[in-house]
């Protein structure tokens, strides 16, 4: 498999990101469709029973993610975006020690892989911390100084 020119679009805010919640919602959506849920009424029961077809699995010799262009958006820097291209991504042998993986779980192995050359290339913690330093610099002396104008207003008085 081959996927040329792809766009990511990668958040990171004080809750985790983007990439954390699709995986977690990819996990409740297994989760639920094996009815490992507790709501589960008679009806859900006997269709289970009569269709538990599991997911397919999938050996895939070869994936490449190629020409990847990546957005990232970090809370701190509100709506500022940073761009960068990411260098191609090749992953081999995919389920083939397991007797295959699921649409899931080949999902959420694209997408830790993705993640991983992303924080590799680009150390997303240590800008964020950065950032997140710098502003806060930037509020410490801003609140300095409005409280030096409230003084001069008060002595005005």
């Amino acid at each position: 498999m081959i996927f040329e020119d792809i766009e990511i679009y990668y958040e990171k805010n004080e809750f985790g990101t983007n990439f954390e919640a699709l995986k977690n919602n990819i996990n409740s959506a297994k989760a639920y469709s094996s009815g490992a849920t507790e709501i589960n009424t008679d009806a859900q029961a006997s269709q289970q029973n009569n269709n538990p077809s599991p997911s397919k699995k999938f050996i895939i010799k070869r994936v490449l993610l190629s020409g990847t262009e990546v957005e990232v958006v970090l809370s701190v820097l509100g709506k500022e975006e940073i761009e960068f291209d990411l260098p191609d991504i090749e992953l081999t042998n995919i389920g083939i020690d397991n007797g295959g993986v699921t649409p899931e779980e080949l999902t959420k192995i694209l997408l830790s892989a993705i993640e991983k050359h992303l924080i590799t290339n680009i150390d997303i913690d240590k800008i964020d911390s950065k950032i997140t330093r710098e502003l806060n610099r930037i509020q410490e002396k801003n609140e300095d100084d409005i409280e030096e104008v409230i003084d001069q207003i008060e002595k005005l008085f």
